[in-house]
């Protein structure tokens, strides 16, 4: 009789454990169910952290993750391209990647003689208007990734003319045969861990 309580209870934790338990990989991939059927309240409940520390942006239904982070070090801004849960690379084909950069929506300045950027010392330059950056892909020995076959993908950080705050959008993106429109960004460096 002892021997059975013990089971049962060893059974009650197993199963609390499965059902109470993250987003984990396998199988896990929300295409048989809504993810706030098992706990996810919402979008930002269900978010997996930026492996690199960046700013990461979930494209479809849970289907893949796009991080972005200004590397000063480097000289480059980068975009990598991942699966739903942001732990595997996911290469594209693609030549080059444009995005339209713009003024945050909530940034409204007015110009002021404080600074040459046009708002006060130490802020960001006001974009006059958009501009667009050009992301070209990188290819990586250590993980057999080439140009026409990765990703990762940087633009010179010149383009983005000190800019650390802004809106960023990707017109079309194709990963793995499905195109993603009108990509947006809402980029802020003061968020990314370094």
């Amino acid at each position: 009789m002892h021997r059975s309580n013990a089971s049962l209870t060893f059974a009650v934790i197993a199963a609390l454990s499965l059902a109470l338990s993250g987003c984990g990989k396998g199988d896990h991939d929300h295409k048989d169910h809504d993810y706030k059927d098992h706990g996810h309240k919402d979008d930002d409940a269900h978010s997996h952290p930026p492996p690199r520390g960046g700013i990461m942006i979930e494209l479809g239904d849970h289907e893949y993750q796009v991080e972005f982070k200004i590397q000063k070090d480097l000289d480059v801004f980068t975009m990598w391209i991942m699966d739903g849960h942001a732990e595997d690379p996911v290469r594209i084909a693609a030549p080059k990647v444009e995005m339209v950069v713009s003024q945050p929506d909530a940034v409204s300045r007015k110009f002021s003689a404080e600074s040459a950027f046009g708002g006060p010392p130490g802020s960001d330059p006001i974009i006059e208007e958009p501009f667009t950056i050009t992301f070209s892909p990188i290819a990586n020995e250590n993980t057999g990734e080439k140009v026409g076959d990765t990703s990762q993908f940087d633009a010179p950080l010149a383009e983005l003319k000190d800019l650390t705050k802004f809106n960023g959008t990707i017109a079309t993106l194709t990963i793995r045969g499905k195109t993603f429109k009108d990509v947006k960004l809402a980029y802020d460096h003061a968020k990314v861990k370094q």
